[in-house]
Order: structure tokens, then sequence, then C-alpha cells
């Protein structure tokens, strides 16, 4: 017997509305967190007195606001991905959420603190591990909804799982890492190398789509 409330039961409208709700406040704080980042955007030190000073003057904090802007970009992408595939939240999903927003709104605070204070040491790295908080609740809110069971059909395999908690934890902080330590001398040909680990991370996982595809074509097999 089905246990999940069908479209007659007035708990499936509920759930529904909890789930549509926990969206509307996910992409307001998403969207307002990658607003405020560009109000940092501006000249630092004396006022520059012609366009090149000027772009020279922008060009540090811009380069922050870029590879901070393309960080949560992707935890907002691959958030609307999974929030997608939900047919109903919970309290933990609600909580890990909540979590996770409350981590994106200090993105813009920790991308400040880094551009007033990068010559702090360790400020660079309590950035990169606002990240990795990031990325591990991300990876924690994919598995638990998928350990539940309440992804819609088909659910991915253990496999497809695996790859994805892994591009959520080490794609945003790896880009964002590379990004920001190209602004450092002698690290300016770092982002070369971007292409090569989305590469590596989309070919793991078209590798690990096909091989729960033809374990899911084996297990329909009737025997």
């Amino acid at each position: 017997m089905n246990s999940e409330p069908q479209p007659s039961d007035p708990r499936f409208y509920e759930r529904s509305y909890a789930l549509d709700r926990l969206i509307m406040l996910s992409d307001g704080v998403f969207a307002i967190a990658m607003t405020l980042m560009a109000f940092d955007v501006r000249p630092q030190g004396s006022t520059p007195r012609t366009i090149d000073a000027m772009l020279d003057a922008i060009a540090g904090p811009f380069q922050l606001y870029f590879w901070s802007f393309i960080g949560v970009g992707i935890f907002w992408t691959t958030h609307r991905r999974l929030f997608g595939r939900l047919i109903r939240s919970d309290a933990i999903v609600t909580g890990l959420n909540l979590l996770l927003l409350a981590q994106i709104t200090l993105v813009p605070v920790a991308t400040r603190i880094l551009g007033e204070l990068k010559s702090v040491p360790g400020v660079l790295w309590l950035y990169l591990c606002l990240f990795g908080l990031i990325g591990l609740t991300n990876a924690s809110l994919w598995l638990y909804s998928w350990l539940a069971g309440i992804m819609s059909t088909p659910r991915p395999g253990p496999m497809v799982v695996a790859v994805v908690a892994l591009i959520l934890l080490g794609v945003p902080v790896g880009m964002t890492a590379l990004g920001v330590l190209s602004g450092l001398p002698g690290y300016h040909w770092l982002p070369a190398l971007m292409p090569v680990l989305l590469g590596s991370i989309s070919a793991l996982r078209g590798m690990a789509e096909r091989a729960d595809g033809r374990a899911q074509e084996r297990k329909d097999v009737p025997s």
C-alpha cells in the first residue's frame, strides 16, 4: 500500500506547499547573496584620475567578486537540480537547507574580508573553508534526500550519487581556489587548469551514469 499522500489527500498539497516555500526562500537568499557581492567592486586606495587607473583599482575586487559569484552560482545550480527532483521536504531537508542558506549569506562577508585583509595570513584559507563547508552541506542534502527516498523516480544509483557528492564537494572549492590564487604573483597560469577540472568531472559523471544505466537494465531483465 502506497503511504505517500495522493492528490485527493489534503496532505498532498500541504507537502507541495512546504516544498514550494522552501524553494522560494532559497532562491531569494541566493539572489541577495550574489547581488551583495557586487557592492564591493569599487576602486581601492586613492581616487583614480584616469580610466586606466580606475580599471587597475577595481581589478582585484572584481576578480574576487567574479570567482565568488561563480562558486555561489554552481551551488545554486546543484541546489536547483536537487529540488527539481524532490517530491517532498521534511524536517531534516528543511534544517540542512537552512544551514546551507546561512553559509551562503556569509559569502559576501568572506569576500569583503578577503579583499580588505588578503595580506593577513590564513584569511584566504578561511575563505576557502567556507566554500568547503557549503559543499559539505550541499552534498549532505543530496545524500540524505537519496537515502530518505524523497527523490522522484527513477532514482539515481549509488555510483551516480557518489560522483555528484564529489562534484558538490570539490568543484566549487577547486574553481574558487584556482581563480583567487591566480591573482597572486606567479600563479597567473592556474585558470588554465579549470577546463581540465571540469572535463574530468564531466567524464567521471558520464561514466557513472552509463554504469548506473547498465546496472538498471540488468535489474529490469527478468531472470
